[in-house]
């Protein structure tokens, strides 16, 4: 039986480093506008998209399930960051809108971000910077595209021995 090294594992190592730039994150923005990661997120899709959003848009943007998204929106508005208002085209759905205190506190949030991000980087010089941003693009590339066509394994998947075809060779061998 072979063994994983999980703490050394490039998606275990990944996933830490994501929670922890998560994590703190979160403390710094809680800290210093009153909100946390989670609605962060939300604004800074807001933000980019320079329009309003569903409901559904934004889960599906940030792979929120509508339970998970709710309380979010929900403290969002009572904090008078966001405005639901009835879409026009469809009136069973919400449009998601900024308001003007999110303008306010945005900067803030930026330099939240881009202190935690330099304390992450720190030490690390541009180049290996780069390599990395490219390998973590590929890698998501990799996964995009193997999610797109669940009903088709991966190459790698597809070279791999099934279980029962392993347990055959691992009887034969033994005997």
């Amino acid at each position: 039986m072979s063994s994983l090294d999980y703490e050394h594992n490039p998606g275990f190592v990944i996933n830490r480093t994501a929670r922890s730039l998560s994590r703190s994150l979160d403390f710094r923005l809680r800290n210093s506008v009153g909100i946390t990661f989670a609605q962060w997120r939300v604004l800074v899709l807001l933000k980019k998209t320079s329009y309003s959003l569903s409901q559904k848009e934004i889960a599906d943007a940030l792979g929120l399930e509508a339970p998970t998204l709710i309380p979010i929106l929900d403290k969002l508005q009572n904090d008078d960051l966001i405005e639901r208002r009835v879409d026009s085209s469809d009136r069973r759905n919400n449009r998601i809108f900024l308001t003007e205190k999110t303008i306010t506190i945005w900067d803030i949030t930026l330099e939240c971000a881009t202190s935690v991000l330099t304390t992450a980087l720190t030490g690390i010089p541009d180049e290996r910077i780069q390599i990395m941003k490219e390998v973590m693009e590929k890698m998501w590339s990799n996964l995009q595209t193997n999610i797109d066509s669940p009903d088709r394994p991966s190459a790698a998947l597809a070279r791999r021995p099934s279980r029962r075809d392993r347990l055959r060779e691992a009887t034969v061998q033994h005997t």
